[in-house]
């Protein structure tokens, strides 16, 4: 407890060019250290575009943060759930829609560039109450397939 966890984001262009002895050294292997996430970072996934990266922070922070690649800089966070939060899913195809999902937690979230802020919606479920620990999506960003940790697996239409 009380330190930070890091989230790295290295060049592997760089890597692969000191591998083969075409760099000696110059390139810098880092191109961020993304650090605000108390203890732990549970996961994280790459806009389609590769500009943005979305972290998702363990049970002790459980917060959700959006960071601009290029820059290394948080552009803003949030409470991923009241409960804690397993997965983050970008779209495919949406630089600005993501899914998590943890215990007893289901939300689509969308980027607001005006407001600067990740706005959520929770998926209607009913009186299925599940905790929830992958996701993926389909390739046309319709459906997301869900799995839980009683070995359900839930179609969530996206639209």
């Amino acid at each position: 407890m009380g330190f930070l966890a890091d989230t790295i984001i290295w060049d592997f262009n760089v890597a692969a060019a000191r591998a083969s002895g075409q760099d000696e050294g110059k390139g810098e292997l880092i191109l961020a250290r993304l650090s605000q996430h108390k203890v732990k970072v549970q996961d994280l996934s790459f806009s389609p575009n590769g500009k943005y990266i979305v972290t998702l922070g363990g049970q002790d922070d459980n917060q959700l943060l959006l960071w601009s690649v290029a820059s290394g800089r948080c552009l803003c966070g949030t409470p991923a759930a009241n409960d804690s939060s397993s997965f983050v899913s970008y779209f495919n195809n949406d630089n600005d829609r993501l899914v998590t999902g943890g215990n007893y937690n289901l939300r689509v979230w969308e980027y607001g560039k005006e407001s600067r802020k990740l706005i959520p919606v929770d998926v209607a479920m009913g009186q299925v109450q599940r905790i929830y620990k992958s996701c993926a999506i389909n390739s046309t960003d319709t459906s997301a397939f869900v799995g839980t940790m009683s070995g359900d697996l839930f179609e969530i239409d996206l639209r």
